[in-house]
């Protein structure tokens, strides 16, 4: 299920028999609802017509679900008041001229086509949406009425948000559209005008709409503005990185790191060192990795029982990346082991020769966990367990 909504929507609309038998199995095989991007996700029903690609429509609520988005994302906007968690996402067949018919088949494969296309089949949003599909620049040669008309222009930037730069400046000023831009390519930013690109307020909005990624391409005057900075490495934790290399004052700033690493905590990695020392930013970075954050803490903070403790509670793997102070510390070993034995490889070698450390590992996975003890010991917790009948080893609880 959680493939399945991440999927474009296009790739769910070439097939829809499919997307049907998808959405059906998944549903079935969802035991519980699942938290998606905001959507909770616990029934989708979905009715299929027949027709080729250019004549379906995917449909939620009033909404037309556009082949740029993610259906988890698409189908928060189109229903965000949804009753009972049910989501009813519906398949429209269209019907058109054999005229339409013809000319969107022909724009679909050659774009260039539309130039010498009558005018009314110009104005037709339906072929030139087809000709867009195949080549943004195909709106050039689309009728002057449709790059001043807003309805068309919200369609056609959801699905390409570089097209803003050909339609009218009416439209480049209109906040609506120029989010739908943003919200599929952040750098259609450029082409809004120029009162928006000054409007901190609709930065904002157009950072979050775009995952942090328009902070790239806002006017170099406000690029180094604090608020939006932190703005957008909440939304793109990533983002720290290359806002380091130009601004290396940024890795000291704990506001910005602190947004980072609380959008997910490996942003610690291109923290300041006095930062990676700092418990209060280092914990934040564990709860928000899953405590995968603790091999970009400092040294001390590694060591530090307390952190490392953390870390095997979220995940006992990460006894792997604990410092050597802390695999020689019983307890954590002991509360990595009893959650995956497997993890006793990891344990300092005294610990590898503890009785109980050693026990509590092979009630967890069974006697391949003796692998990774002492010989010693090894041989003789194998001598204390039986053979059964079926010839499989036994361990004694």
């Amino acid at each position: 299920l959680r493939l399945l909504v991440r999927e474009r929507i296009c790739a769910l609309r070439d097939d829809p028999p499919r997307l049907h038998q998808q959405l059906e199995r998944a549903v079935v095989h969802c035991a519980r609802p699942a938290e998606l991007d905001g959507v909770r996700l616990e029934e989708i029903t979905c009715e299929v017509t027949e027709g080729t690609w250019w004549q379906q429509r995917l449909v939620a609520g009033s909404t037309q679900l556009h082949d740029s988005a993610l259906l988890a994302e698409a189908l928060a906007e189109a229903l965000p008041g949804a009753k009972d968690d049910r989501f009813d996402v519906m398949f429209l067949r269209m019907k058109f001229s054999e005229e339409t018919e013809s000319w969107i088949g022909k724009v679909r494969l050659q774009c260039h086509l539309l130039e010498g296309a009558p005018d009314d089949i110009k104005q037709d949003r339906e072929v030139v949406l087809a000709a867009l599909n195949n080549d943004s620049r195909a709106l050039v040669y689309a009728h002057r009425e449709l790059r001043s008309d807003r309805d068309f222009a919200l369609t056609a930037v959801a699905l390409r948000g570089e097209l803003l730069q050909d339609f009218d400046q009416r439209i480049k000023a209109d906040k609506a559209v120029v989010l739908a831009a943003v919200r599929q390519n952040a750098e259609a930013l450029k082409y809004a005008d120029l009162t928006l690109q000054g409007d901190r307020e609709f930065l904002f909005a157009a950072i979050d709409c775009s995952k942090g990624h328009a902070l790239k391409h806002i006017v170099q005057a406000l690029q180094d503005d604090r608020a939006l900075i932190i703005a957008a490495v909440s939304k793109n934790w990533r983002l720290l990185k290359d806002l380091t290399r130009r601004r290396p004052d940024l890795c000291l700033d704990r506001q910005v790191v602190l947004a980072a690493v609380g959008h997910n905590g490996c942003a610690l990695e291109h923290a300041s060192q006095t930062l990676q020392a700092d418990r209060g930013v280092v914990e934040l970075a564990l709860h928000r990795s899953c405590g995968a954050a603790l091999v970009y803490a400092s040294k001390d903070l590694q060591d530090d029982r307390d952190m490392a403790l953390q870390a095997v509670k979220a995940d006992p793997s990460l006894l792997r990346l604990a410092s050597e102070v802390c695999r020689a510390d019983r307890q954590i070993v002991l509360t990595a082991v009893r959650e995956n034995g497997n993890m006793l490889r990891f344990a300092s070698v005294d610990l590898r020769a503890d009785r109980d450390v050693v026990l509590t590992a092979v009630r967890q996975v069974g006697l391949r966990a003796l692998s990774h003890a002492e010989s010693q010991l090894a041989d003789e917790l194998a001598a204390e367990l039986y053979v059964s009948e079926d010839d499989h080893f036994e361990m004694f609880t």
